[in-house]
Order: structure tokens, then C-alpha cells, then sequence
């Protein structure tokens, strides 16, 4: 049995149906600033787009990997793509920037489950996660609920077609809404009492 942790998806509910005009031509990473969560290869990507939109990641920081926030500022920079920083954002803070973002990225390999994709999804965006992993296969179930990609110039062309296409957005919008909705804290009591129940 297979039990995903409750993830707080009330807390984006009054913001989520934001339209796609409403939001900010921007990809939004949620995570700490940390080197296996690998953003510089969103910013690679976006520089290969011909939307160029600005990359938002609000995560939290530990001073030991201050060398890489430097290193992402650096390559920003080095490959013009707008770089907007939020460290150490207030939950309050984190559902304005994911509700008034675009798109959702994440570039993390073979993560376990995924918390920040649900929660995005949560605030209405579209997801484009890594093709490996929980968020892959237990979250967006391989291109069910949300896209995903293997290099570059796939992640570079699916952001682009989000950004370009409405009709696109509003119908990966729509999918994670409802996917997000299946991992509320309500589902997950709900069904954590069906195995406490099944096997007592």
C-alpha cells in the first residue's frame, strides 16, 4: 500500500483558478537552494526559448551552498536570463509568486515523491517535471496530469508551448487542479484510515 504524504493544498485555493492573462510570462521552481536540485539547467533552457520568461525560485537557503546561489546569479546573467531570487520566503509570499507564475519546472532527478510539483499544480500552474522519479510517475503519471521532459531543447520547446498557447495552458491548468486535489490532507485521512481499518 502506498500511502503519499498530505500536502497543504487549501493554502493556494483562493488564487488558483488565476487565468493565463491574469499571470506573469514566468517559470516559477520551488525547492531549496541546493546543488542536486539542478534550477541551472532551467535556466540553460530557457535561454534556448524564444519566449524568454523570467525564472522565479523561492526556496530556502543554507549558507554552505551560497556558492551556489552565486553560480546560478552568474549564469543568469551570462546567459540574459532574468533571475528573480526569493530566499527564505514566507508561505504567504510562496502561494503569490506559484499563483502569479505560468509555468511550474522541476529539474530534480529521481526524487522520492515531490511535495512543491503538488503544490504547484495546487496554485493552477502546469507542471514540466524530469522524466524519472516520484514526480514522473506518481504525480503528473508520465504525461497524464502534466508534462514532462528529457534534455534541454525538450524542456525549452515545452515551455515554450505552454507560453505560447492558451489552449495548451488551460487544459494542463485544469489537469493539475484535479490532480492536486487528490492529494489533499482530507484524501489522505480519509485513506489512511481505510489502511488502518483494512489491516487492524
Amino acid at each position: 500500500v502506498v500511502l503519499y504524504p498530505p500536502v497543504l493544498v487549501k493554502d493556494f485555493a483562493s488564487e488558483a483558478e488565476a487565468p493565463f492573462d491574469s499571470r506573469d510570462d514566468a517559470v516559477v521552481m520551488v525547492g531549496r537552494i541546493s546543488s542536486e536540485k539542478r534550477y541551472e539547467e532551467a535556466i540553460d533552457a530557457i535561454a534556448m526559448t524564444s519566449s524568454r520568461p523570467v525564472l522565479r525560485i523561492v526556496g530556502s537557503l543554507n549558507p554552505r551552498f551560497e556558492w551556489y546561489k552565486e553560480l546560478l546569479v552568474r549564469r543568469a546573467r551570462e546567459k540574459g536570463v532574468k533571475l528573480e531570487l526569493y530566499i527564505n520566503a514566507s508561505r504567504k509570499e510562496l502561494v503569490k509568486i506559484v499563483t502569479r507564475s505560468k509555468i511550474f519546472v522541476h529539474t530534480t532527478r529521481y526524487e522520492h515523491f515531490g511535495i512543491a510539483v503538488v503544490e504547484a499544480m495546487a496554485g493552477g500552474c502546469p507542471v514540466i517535471v524530469h522524466g524519472s522519479g516520484g514526480p514522473y510517475e506518481d504525480i503528473v503519471e508520465r504525461g497524464e496530469y502534466g508534462l514532462y521532459y528529457n534534455g534541454l531543447e525538450d524542456l525549452a520547446e515545452k515551455i515554450d508551448r505552454l507560453l505560447s498557447d492558451r489552449d495548451v495552458w488551460e487544459y494542463y491548468h485544469r489537469k493539475s487542479l484535479m490532480r492536486a486535489s487528490q492529494f489533499g490532507e482530507e484524501v489522505f485521512s480519509r485513506r489512511l484510515l481505510e489502511v488502518i481499518n483494512r489491516y487492524a
